[in-house]
């Protein structure tokens, strides 16, 4: 269990920012290019038999190379195998894309993952680096895999504050027929929600979530039971900040919505 909430936020793992990707083995169907995409149910998936590894390199490209990445993650990641014989993935990061060198995280095999099939890690120390390497070591079982992450690891020395809440949210929508009976429809999947509130933090972390505001991407988060998650902001992606100026003008106190990404 973390220490504190922890988010991966920045990420730079996207095709819209120019980052490009090649898979040494690909699906026509359900192709490695997703995983450039900030959702994580469009996904990359690997059917029948598969090689013993698969490698996946993502090219960040000159600008997004000089990025510090202190976090990766793994997102909606499921296998095929029995239980036991799960891939592992192992993270590699290079100036070239020659990839010398021992990797710099590993994720376990997938049963360690949360039931949402998610897993953030933060690295050792902070990588900047053009090119990124995934590499599936599998028992030639297919797998999928929704979303890769790379970006900034915030560790967090607190949890949020005792108010805050997680909800369940029900997104049908009701419907009256011609004598006034409700009628429910279906308009999606049961998401989850959490109000997270944060009172008196730092101007560093008031700049961390104004900055996840401004960036409009899906992030990484631990929770404090130490659940990870793909998460964006949720209600109306606002976050209202507010302090008191006659106390201590560099605490600051708000409200997080954060939707769970389904």
């Amino acid at each position: 269990m973390p220490g504190g909430l922890q988010l991966l936020a920045n990420d730079v793992a996207l095709a819209s920012l120019g980052a490009t990707l090649t898979a040494t083995t690909d699906s026509s169907d359900y192709p490695a290019v997703n995983l450039l995409q900030p959702a994580r149910k469009t996904v990359f998936r690997l059917s029948g038999t598969v090689p013993g590894t698969v490698d996946v390199d993502i090219n960040l490209g000159s600008v997004l190379g000089t990025s510090v990445v202190s976090g990766v993650a793994a997102m909606n990641v499921r296998s095929d195998a029995p239980s036991g014989f799960e891939p592992t993935i192992d993270v590699y990061q290079s100036a070239s894309p020659s990839f010398g060198g021992a990797a710099v995280a590993t994720f376990p095999g997938f049963a360690s993952f949360h039931s949402k099939r998610d897993k953030v890690i933060k690295l050792a120390s902070g990588f900047v680096a053009q090119y990124w390497r995934f590499r599936f070591t599998t028992s030639g079982y297919g797998f999928s895999i929704g979303k890769v992450m790379l970006g900034t690891l915030y560790d967090l020395d607190y949890f949020w504050s005792p108010d805050s809440a997680l909800g369940t949210v029900d997104p049908s929508d009701e419907l009256r027929t011609i004598d006034k009976n409700p009628i429910s429809v279906a308009a999606g999947e049961v998401r989850y929600e959490y109000s997270l509130l944060f009172e008196e933090v730092s101007d560093a972390d008031q700049q961390m979530w104004d900055a996840i505001v401004q960036a409009r991407l899906p992030f990484g988060m631990v929770d404090a039971l130490g659940r990870n998650l793909h998460a964006r902001l949720g209600g109306s992606r606002r976050i209202d900040f507010g302090h008191k100026f006659g106390i201590n003008p560099s605490l600051w106190t708000f409200q997080v919505p954060i939707e769970i990404m389904p």
